[in-house]
């Protein structure tokens, strides 16, 4: 196992991924054995509030099978 730590005001993130939503930011990564810091880049705190924030736009305007809106409070 390694432990590797994004630069200061960063995050680390998966550098190919298909589904948006599956992403993950971090600070600190704990790799496995079958992993590899070349599957990560550092992505700045903007980038992670911009995925974060079309997140929750694409979460609020799901709609529930019977075409009701999500209630998110």
């Amino acid at each position: 196992m390694k432990k590797i730590t994004a630069s200061e005001g960063k995050y680390f993130t998966q550098k190919n991924i298909e589904n948006e939503g599956a992403r993950t930011y971090a600070i600190t990564l704990y790799l496995a054995d079958n992993d590899s810091e070349d599957n990560w880049r550092e992505a700045t705190q903007e980038e992670y509030y911009e995925w974060q924030k079309k997140q929750e736009q694409d979460f609020e305007q799901q709609s529930l099978p019977d075409g009701s809106e999500i209630k998110t409070e």
